[in-house]
């Protein structure tokens, strides 16, 4: 059995507006116990310290030398790491876009998962919102809006409509009123339709995150997976449908390639998937050094030597020997800039769907629809 551990950095629930933490990084490592061990003792040996924690390495120059000699190492051996970060602020509009405007197209008929147009049209949100409105107005219609997808309740939604009602008022123009009409119209028109209630844990980054990088993992690994993960509140209350997703009894299927053109293998095989603490497991404390070190990378605080470190961290992940996949708005959002021609990013979900149907995977919770006052 192959063992994989797996930290996060950055992460702020569903807090996608952290003007300083720009990132959401989900950094993996597939190596042993002892061969973690064996390198926590090669570069870290001298930290005082019994637990790695990344916030503390970087505050002292000598240990932010053993945190860069760490990336080179890993920089050295291929198919070791393997991580996941995301624009958080971009993420934010792919949220509305998913849970928003997504239920009420497919309603009409329309897939927005065919060749990534849910990514060209958050690209597009995040870009037409602030320049048609104000970067003021903007933070706070994504506050509403993460707020709704987040509770699924009248009073948010109602509050929701209230601001982009506001907005095509306030800034008048027909660029204005199309472009939040996107948002409202699904929001009046799907009111009372029971898909038009985010499920619960709509707002939530990590989930997703840590099984698109385990899909990812299960198409180099034929061995059955152990993964250890942070033990963090939110997944572990999710262990039941977490299981059930990554089990190796589901029935084979072919790669398929996610909305975010990240390949995904399914069964995933995760054999045992364990929630522990960091200070118990070496493999999670150089997992945290990874994630930490790629998050504060874009830390905007971040002056002097620290931003040279940071610029150092970005050279070595840039070096092209990590396997990184980043949510980050795409320059070019054609098809092929965005590598997601001929791509039916429903086929995954399509999947799993038919194993919640069949009983083999626990159908996500909803919010309680509530009446509109």
């Amino acid at each position: 059995m192959r063992t994989i551990f797996l930290d996060e950095s950055g992460y702020t629930g569903s807090d996608y507006l952290d003007k300083h933490k720009l990132l959401f990084v989900v950094a993996s490592l597939a190596i042993e116990p002892d061969v973690a061990h064996e390198l926590k003792q090669r570069y870290f040996g001298n930290v005082g310290s019994a637990e790695l924690k990344h916030s503390q390495l970087m505050r002292r120059p000598n240990q932010r030398t053993m945190v860069l000699d760490f990336l080179a190492h890993l920089a050295t051996v291929p198919h070791t790491s393997k991580i996941w970060l995301a624009d958080k602020r971009f993420a934010a509009w792919l949220k509305v876009v998913d849970h928003i405007i997504e239920p009420f197209l497919y309603n009409q008929g329309h897939n927005l998962y065919q060749n990534g147009a849910n990514v060209a049209m958050a690209t597009m949100l995040l870009g037409c919102v602030p320049a048609f409105t104000s970067d003021d107005y903007t933070l706070t219609l994504l506050e509403r809006a993460i707020g709704f997808i987040k509770t699924g309740n009248a009073e948010n939604r109602a509050s929701l409509v209230e601001w982009l009602e506001r907005g095509k008022a306030a800034f008048g123009s027909s660029d204005t009123r199309e472009v939040l009409d996107y948002m409202l119209v699904p929001l009046q028109v799907l009111r009372s339709a029971e898909y038009a209630v985010p499920p619960q844990g709509a707002a939530d980054m990590a989930f997703g995150a840590a099984l698109q990088l385990m899909g990812w993992w299960r198409t180099d690994i034929r061995e059955p997976i152990h993964l250890v993960h942070d033990a963090t509140a939110n997944m572990a209350r999710q262990k039941e449908i977490w299981d059930a997703i990554t089990a190796g009894s589901l029935p084979p299927a072919r790669s398929f390639r996610a909305s975010s053109g990240m390949v995904l293998t399914f069964p995933i095989g995760v054999e045992k998937t364990t929630f522990a603490r960091s200070q118990d497991h070496d493999g999670l404390q150089l997992a945290d050094v990874l994630a930490g070190a790629i998050g504060c990378s874009f830390d905007r605080r971040l002056g002097g030597e620290r931003a040279d470190y940071a610029k150092a961290v970005l050279e070595h992940i840039g070096i092209g020997k990590f396997a990184v996949h980043a949510v980050i708005p795409p320059a070019d959002i054609s098809p092929k800039g965005m590598g997601t021609a001929n791509l039916d990013g429903n086929e995954p979900l399509d999947y799993l769907t038919m194993q919640a149907i069949n009983g083999r995977i626990p159908r996500p919770r909803k919010h309680t629809p509530q009446r509109e006052k």
